[in-house]
């Protein structure tokens, strides 16, 4: 039997973007999917939106939330899917069949979550960044670099009845956090596809010092790291990851200057 897939958005006076991501989720060529929207009393027209679409969408929660990360909870307890995906408002999946491929290779293979690729997209559609095919999954430069995002995750709703839902106390890096905690035990199955483009300008865009320092608390409460550790990381980041492939490219660029292609003999 073909398993099935919970779709989670949650959306907050989204008016000018859940449109786009409910035809992107009810777009899909697979069949077996269980659409959940969670909103927050929107007051902006976004519910009007819902209500026009209510057909489309199985379950749908309109009320009051602490949060994102309660709203994320809300709709996983909703959940009746063996996997879960969320999509948030705004983002899209980034074909028609990629649910499609994604149940596939879960069936196949037997991963309990898995994590895929990912585009970074402006407003007004442009490709601002696209991820990199990852093999094998490094907790370490998870921590370091925190390339992922939820979006491209898909994971079985059993993970979340073994290690708990997302931690409410955190408002902005939750997914941070849920992803440390599962792969303390779990690593994830790398998929080589690319399952979403997620609008740039989010909610840890326009917060990145309240998302550093929830990283910063996730990295103490679920890894263990002392004020050392994370100093460290700080350091590898810079060095490593930002300083170094400066360095690189100028001496690339000087290399090339200095040993033109087309010389005169």
């Amino acid at each position: 039997m073909k398993p099935k897939v919970s779709v989670i958005t949650i959306s907050y006076n989204s008016s000018q973007l859940i449109e786009n991501t409910i035809k992107s989720v009810t777009s899909q060529t697979y069949r077996n999917v269980e659409y959940i929207v969670v909103d927050g009393l929107s007051d902006d027209g976004t519910r009007d939106i819902l209500k026009a679409n209510r057909s489309k969408i199985h379950t749908l929660i309109c009320e009051k939330d602490t949060g994102i990360s309660d709203a994320f909870n809300k709709g996983i307890r909703a959940s009746t899917g063996d996997l879960i995906i969320f999509m948030n408002c705004g983002d899209v999946f980034a074909s028609d069949e990629i649910i499609e491929e994604i149940a596939h290779s879960y069936a196949r293979l037997k991963w309990r979550w898995a994590i895929g690729r990912h585009r970074i997209v402006s407003n007004e559609g442009v490709v601002i960044h696209t991820s990199q095919e990852i093999a094998v999954f490094s907790r370490r430069d998870y921590m370091v670099l925190n390339k992922f995002c939820h979006q491209a995750m898909a994971m079985e709703r059993t993970v979340f009845e073994d290690f708990g839902l997302f931690n409410e106390s955190y408002r902005i890096a939750m997914d941070f956090e849920l992803i440390l905690r599962i792969s303390t035990k779990i690593s994830p199955y790398m998929l080589d596809l690319m399952i979403c483009d997620y609008l740039d300008g989010g909610l840890s865009a326009q917060s990145r010092k309240k998302t550093r320092e929830e990283e910063v608390k996730a990295k103490r409460e679920v890894a263990g790291y002392n004020s050392f550790d994370i100093a460290l990381d700080e350091i590898e980041l810079v060095i490593m990851h930002k300083l170094l492939p400066r360095v690189m490219r100028v001496a690339h660029n000087a290399l090339k200057a200095s040993y033109p292609t087309n010389r005169s003999s």
